[in-house]
């Protein structure tokens, strides 16, 4: 997660991306059955992003439950099941199979076509 350098530093002195990977991290030194996720990817830079969605995904592999709350497509493509809430309500799920990096895009396109029959 690349945050020892910040360790020192104030809660003001360090960037948006150093206090959010600094949150995830300290979420998942507990080992919660249950990790909740709300827009990890928010304020991160691509490399940054791509790096913390490795780690959701290793995690999740391992038995890691998480709960994930995003408008990020790519983030959202990472799990198997997601469901459309719209004013509180669930309106539909998409059941997809374990993440496979070789079947990204594939994976990331599927989400796409069902968020936009759900008019998102």
């Amino acid at each position: 997660m690349d945050v020892e350098e910040a360790k020192d530093r104030l809660s003001s002195q360090v960037s948006g991306g150093e206090a959010q990977r600094a949150a995830i991290a300290r979420a998942m030194i507990g080992k919660p059955g249950l990790l909740f996720a709300d827009e990890p990817t928010g304020a991160l830079n691509q490399a940054n992003t791509r790096e913390v969605l490795g780690l959701l995904t290793d995690l999740n592999r391992k038995g890691q439950s998480i709960l994930m709350v995003t408008h990020d497509l790519q983030a959202a493509a990472r799990g198997n099941r997601i469901l459309y809430l719209e004013d509180g309500k669930v309106c539909d799920e998409l059941a997809l199979k374990p993440y496979n990096e070789m079947e990204e895009k594939q994976r990331e396109r599927d989400v796409s076509q069902w968020l936009s029959r759900l008019r998102w």
